[in-house]
């Protein structure tokens, strides 16, 4: 199927995935299903540019398939008729081994989002692992040091009050003595 692009500006698949806030893996499995239908975008340089209209329709088609009760293939055919790519072209058939082979497709896809969201996860979460053992590491080291300080005055308290306590036998021995016996000796 022939489209004719003009001097629309091109975007790479990772500012479309960006632009519809997908992943580029369900882009590369929208794109499958567009050509399926036999729309292929264009590709410079080796790398595929969607043009705006690519990207309009790509927007089309997600508010479609995200309004449910339809395929994705369904939703493909709807967003071509909607937006003239496609003009009576009947619905391919799909035989039991094809939409066995779609389940699969869509497993597959599922479980590599889940995996991915699993890694994120996981990365979130060590990086959250690591700054509670740093918070705790500084936790205790500063614990340590008002345990060793408040040990150090304890130890300050100990010596004063010992003096103080030396101090005042020594005063009561002096009262102690008689001032008599102070002759006598």
């Amino acid at each position: 199927m022939l489209r004719l692009v003009g001097n629309e500006p091109k975007y790479s698949s990772d500012e479309v995935a960006r632009m519809l806030n997908i992943t580029p893996t369900t882009l590369r499995k929208y794109n499958l299903h567009f050509s399926k239908a036999g729309i292929r975008f264009r590709k410079e340089n080796g790398l595929l540019a969607y043009t705006k209209s690519d990207v309009e329709m790509l927007k089309t088609f997600m508010s479609l398939h995200a309004s449910g009760g339809k395929t994705i293939q369904q939703c493909v055919m709807e967003v071509l008729e909607l937006t003239e790519h496609v003009i009576n072209v009947p619905e391919p058939v799909t035989s039991v081994p094809n939409k066995e082979l779609q389940k699969e497709l869509v497993i597959s896809n599922r479980l590599e989002q889940l995996e991915q969201q699993l890694n994120q996860h996981k990365e979130q979460q060590g990086q959250q692992e690591q700054q509670y053992i740093e918070q705790i590491e500084a936790l205790k080291r500063y614990i340590d040091t008002k345990l060793e300080e408040q040990e150090r005055r304890l130890d300050e308290r100990d010596r004063q009050l010992m003096e103080v306590v030396r101090d005042i036998q020594e005063v009561k021995a002096a009262q102690q003595k008689k001032w008599w016996h102070f002759w006598k000796t």
